[in-house]
């Protein structure tokens, strides 16, 4: 995985963004929002997006695939990870807040 900024702090006291690579195969891995909530755009490729339903005994998990030009929006609170299931290379941005 390979990242640029866009926006980080100091530059700006409550949004986060940055431009993220994925390789063929690679993962970002599973993390949570938290408290901030966050915005995924693909540039190119196509992404699957697992979100998980930590509520649920068994942690259901739930893909979402995004396409060059889709946006999906992650609330707080939840985990998730976005895959390169692809066999060409995945470019996305995300915006935190």
């Amino acid at each position: 995985m390979n990242t640029k900024d866009i926006i980080i702090p100091p530059a700006s006291k409550n949004l986060k963004s940055r431009r993220v690579f994925l390789d063929a195969g690679e993962e970002v891995g599973e993390h949570s929002t938290k408290e901030r909530e966050e915005l995924i755009i693909i540039i190119d490729g196509e992404a699957t997006l697992i979100n998980i339903d930590e509520g649920n005994k068994e942690k259901m998990k739930k893909e979402t695939i995004l396409k060059a030009g889709d946006a999906f929006f992650i609330g707080q609170k939840k985990t998730h990870n976005v895959i390169n299931k692809s066999d060409k290379k995945l470019e996305y941005i995300y915006v935190t807040g």
